[in-house]
C-alpha cells in the first residue's frame, strides 16, 4: 500500500483517540489522515455494547465516504465490543487498540501478572484478558475500571495532587496484587502517565497501546499491495453505498436513491463540495496538492475541543469540522 495515497481513517468517542493519531503521524508523517471524534455520544465507556456497536458502524460509514484505505478504531471501548461487527460489515483493513496493547503487555511482563485499567465497558468485556490469554494462557490479569480518569484528563488535571490522589484510590489495590505490568486501557490515560507512575513506581511497566497500534498500521501498509485492498467505498454493508449530503444546498449528491443519514456542515462557510471522479464528496481545497492532509471532524462542538485536542495531539489543530447525523 506504499503508493496508495488514500487517507488513514481514525475514530474515537471524543478526543482520546488523538493520542493514537499522534503516534501514527509520528511514525508515518507522510500519510494523510482523517479523524472523527464522536463527541455527541461520549463517553462510550458507560454505554451498552449494542449502542457502542451502532455508533462504531455509523462512524465507519462516515469515514468511508472520504475514501479511507485503512481504519483505526482508536477507542478501547469500541475496540473491545465492535471490531467483530465492523470486520463483518466492511471490507477494508480494520485495526483496534486492544490486540496491540495485549501483545506488548505479554512481552513486557516477567511474573505474568498484568493489571488492566479502562472504562467500565472495556473492563466488563474482558477483551484485554482474552487477547492476552490467546497468546499466553498462563497470564493472570486483574482489571479495574477508573471512570474518574477521563474527566481529569479533559480538565487538564493530569499531574497535580488531585490526579495523584485519584490514581492512589484506584491503583493501590492493583499494586498490592503484585502486578509488574499495567495496561493503560483507555486512550485518555497516557496523559496521566506521570501520576500513575508516582503511584505504581519503577517496578511496574506501563503499556500504552497507542505506540503499538501505530507500529501495526505501518506494518500493514508496508506488506499489503494496494491492488489487494478493495476500495473503501466498495463494500459498506447490506445497505450498499451510504448517501449523505453537505449542508448549503447540496443535498443527496452522493446517491439520490439512498436517504441521507448525515449532513456535513462546514463551520467556516467555506466552498461548496463536489463529487470527484470516484463518486466521493470532496471539498475543492483538498485537491490543492497540499500534503500531508490532516482533517478533524466532530459530531458535536465543544468550545474546548481544539484546545484539548491540541494538547492530546501535541500539535495545533487548525480547523475542526462538524457533522450532523441525519
Amino acid at each position: 500500500m506504499k503508493c496508495d495515497k488514500r487517507p488513514i481513517g481514525v475514530f474515537d468517542s471524543g478526543i482520546g483517540g488523538l493520542t493514537v493519531l499522534k503516534e501514527i503521524i509520528k511514525l508515518l508523517p507522510e500519510e494523510d489522515t482523517i479523524y472523527l471524534g464522536d463527541t455527541a455520544h461520549l463517553p462510550y465507556g458507560t454505554k451498552s455494547e449494542e449502542t457502542v456497536i451502532r455508533y462504531s458502524l455509523d462512524n465507519t460509514r462516515f469515514l468511508l465516504q472520504h475514501d479511507i484505505k485503512l481504519l483505526v478504531v482508536a477507542c478501547n471501548t469500541a475496540s473491545a465490543v465492535s471490531l467483530t461487527a465492523l470486520r463483518k460489515e466492511f471490507s477494508l483493513p480494520i485495526i483496534g487498540v486492544i490486540d496491540a496493547g495485549a501483545r506488548a503487555a505479554v512481552k513486557a511482563t516477567k511474573n505474568r501478572r498484568v493489571g488492566i485499567i479502562g472504562t467500565e465497558t472495556t473492563i466488563r468485556s474482558s477483551a484485554y484478558t482474552k487477547a492476552m490469554k490467546a497468546i499466553d494462557p498462563d497470564i493472570e490479569t486483574i482489571g479495574k475500571a477508573c471512570p474518574m480518569f477521563v474527566p481529569l484528563v479533559e480538565e487538564g488535571w493530569t499531574d497535580d495532587a488531585i490526579a495523584v490522589m485519584t490514581a492512589e484510590r484506584y491503583l493501590i489495590p492493583l499494586k498490592e496484587e503484585g502486578i509488574d505490568t499495567l495496561v493503560l486501557g483507555c486512550t485518555h490515560y497516557p496523559l496521566l502517565k506521570n501520576a500513575i507512575h508516582k503511584v505504581m513506581g519503577d517496578s511496574v511497566r506501563l503499556i500504552d497501546s497507542a505506540e503499538e497500534t501505530a507500529l501495526e498500521v505501518k506494518e500493514i501498509l508496508n506488506v499489503i499491495p494496494p491492488n489487494q485492498i478493495e476500495m473503501a467505498g466498495g463494500d459498506q454493508g447490506e445497505g450498499g453505498q451510504l448517501g449523505f449530503s453537505y449542508e448549503k444546498g447540496h443535498e443527496n449528491q452522493r446517491d439520490k436513491n439512498v436517504p441521507p443519514i448525515l449532513n456535513l456542515l462546514f463551520t467556516d462557510g467555506g466552498p461548496s463540495p463536489f463529487v470527484d471522479r470516484r463518486g466521493f464528496l470532496t471539498p475543492p481545497e483538498l485537491f490543492s496538492g497540499e500534503h500531508p492532509l490532516r482533517r478533524y471532524f466532530v459530531t458535536d462542538f465543544s468550545p474546548r475541543f481544539e484546545e484539548q485536542g491540541s494538547r492530546f495531539l501535541e500539535m495545533k489543530i487548525p480547523k475542526v469540522e462538524k457533522i450532523n447525523w441525519g
